[in-house]
């Protein structure tokens, strides 16, 4: 499951770059990615029809194999089965009924997930008879949004994998934590004050300021018109000639800056999710922020900017994810909240705004649709001191609460059992650490957009380079997902010139497959 997210992450960015960079036909791709059936002729049913008919086949020969493959290996295996060689076949079917299907309809998700659920509760468990029951519902599932789309929704003709959206489980698993072999500490202490302090995490801080220091002047000095350090220095210090002040101050200083702090506050974020919902895929995407905000931030730019100032688009923004997430926590809610129910409502939530955020790009005049499109990816571009020092004071209440909830954070990686026995409120503490995590990232998307993947994978790597819990593996967090954010945009605006792309994309693609390197390394 972990690794399906990060590699699907990879391609998602990918895919946004290549439809930033192209942008012929965008409206059209657009229609086909958020899944339709609409306008296709008979010859390329017939052209995948083969290809169908084969995976159709095959699956049914090999029902009686699955049935067995479903007891367990050991079983398998015990009645002469060779599970590797069936699981091959069965992914080798799978990827040709599944890219056979997305080649003639587009993207359309969640009847892969949702069709054997509700038929394993109508058939019996052999798989002789589900794998046609699967074909049946899953066809006419599709056939009854087409016409709910078509027909009963609006008058014309809409996306039928927009329709599609509903409830999901999906099996969430466990991240295997690992410690650092060896911890020194030191100790200071006097009359008033006493405290131990981890070497090797102040060692690791250091050096991850260090390294934050050399992106932000190497962010100054790179672009287009590449500058010495001294020409960086005597710009800031409004000693040079006007353009190369005009360049460092006004156009690249305050995009370093925009990418540190909605990095950080990001990256905290996804920890401070981690850690109450006690999931390794937790992050603002999951409980609704992201998705809430985009919605509302593509509603804005598509249909308001006519009557109001896109300087209202942060706050529309804000505004979204944070009425993403109370609904999330809303619908989550049953005598408390359980951190599995909240992750599963917010999945659901997440994918119905997804939803609508297609349906908006797909009407919204076509003028908009790319600005938003953009948006969605994540960037600073275009970042202003004033954007630059609104965030941060967006920022410091909860900077200052962050500081005073360390202790809380720390606690609550303990068990349930041992919270209530230390006298916490763990409803209430789990509550306020939610809002602070909402509350930032709703913060940095406003100013930045829908920045992925950083709340996801920064908490993972300060973890594993060193960062511990509290205080310490905050700030580490912090530190983390800043550089993620400065690199991504240092990348983007430098090694594709004269495209300056969003900074979104290469988040998810340094992202990825580092997640992937540690899943990897979780299986030794």
């Amino acid at each position: 499951m972990l690794a399906g997210a990060a590699v699907t992450a990879l391609f998602a960015s990918f895919t946004q770059a290549l439809l930033v960079i192209s942008q012929e036909g965008l409206d059209s791709i657009l229609f086909w990615m958020a899944g339709s059936v609409a306008g296709r002729e008979m010859d390329a049913v017939l052209t995948i029809y083969p290809y169908l008919l084969v995976g159709f086949a095959a699956s049914f020969i090999l029902a009686r194999h699955i049935n067995i493959l479903v007891t367990g290996d050991d079983i398998a295996r015990g009645l002469g089965q060779n599970t590797f060689v069936i699981r091959s076949l069965l992914s080798i079917i799978v990827i040709l009924l599944a890219g056979g299907a997305v080649s003639l309809a587009g993207n359309i998700g969640f009847i892969g997930l949702i069709v054997p659920h509700i038929v394993r509760r109508i058939l019996p468990g052999d798989f002789r008879w589900l794998l046609p029951g699967y074909a049946v519902f899953g066809a006419l599932l599709l056939l009854l949004a087409d016409i709910l789309a078509r027909v009963v929704l609006i008058p014309q003709e809409v996306l039928s994998g927009w329709s599609l959206p509903c409830w999901v489980r999906p099996f969430l698993s466990t991240w295997p934590e690992r410690g650092c072999a060896m911890d020194k500490w030191l100790t200071v202490r006097n009359n008033w004050y006493s405290r131990q302090i981890n070497t090797s995490t102040c060692t690791v801080i250091v050096l991850l300021l260090l390294i934050t220091m050399a992106v932000a002047l190497l962010s100054l000095a790179s672009g287009k018109y590449m500058l010495s350090l001294p020409e960086v220095f005597d710009a800031l210090r409004s000693r040079t000639i006007a353009d190369n002040a005009f360049i460092v101050s006004i156009l690249r200083a305050p995009r370093m800056l925009m990418a540190l702090l909605a990095g950080g506050a990001l990256a905290v974020s996804g920890l401070l999710l981690q850690t109450i919902i006690r999931n390794p895929l937790a992050s603002p995407d999951i409980i609704g922020v992201t998705s809430g905000a985009s919605a509302t931030a593509v509603f804005f730019l598509s249909f308001m900017t006519s009557w109001l100032s896109v300087q209202w688009l942060p706050l529309a923004a804000m505004a979204g994810g944070f009425a993403g997430a109370a609904l999330v926590y809303l619908l989550a809610w049953k005598s408390g909240v359980s951190p599995t129910r909240l992750i599963l409502v917010g999945v659901g939530i997440s994918a119905v705004m997804v939803a609508c955020t297609t349906m908006l790009l797909v009407f919204s005049p076509l003028s908009s649709t790319l600005s938003a499109y953009v948006w969605l990816t994540g960037s600073v571009y275009g970042a202003r001191w004033h954007e630059v020092t609104t965030l941060c004071l967006w920022l410091l209440p909860a900077a200052v609460l962050l500081v005073a909830l360390t202790r809380t954070l720390a606690v609550n990686e303990l068990d349930d059992a041992l919270i209530i026995g230390l006298g916490i409120s763990m409803e209430r503490a789990r509550l306020v650490l939610l809002a602070l995590s909402v509350y930032l990232a709703g913060a940095a998307i406003a100013y930045t957009g829908a920045l992925g993947f950083v709340g996801l994978v920064a908490p993972h790597i300060a973890r594993r380079i060193g960062g511990k819990s509290g205080a310490s593996l905050v700030v580490v967090t912090m530190l983390v997902g800043a550089n993620m954010v400065m690199i991504a945009d240092l990348i983007g605006r430098t090694q594709f010139l004269p495209l300056d792309l969003p900074a979104g994309i290469f988040v998810s693609a340094i992202g990825a497959p580092f997640f992937i390197y540690l899943l990897l390394r979780s299986r030794s």
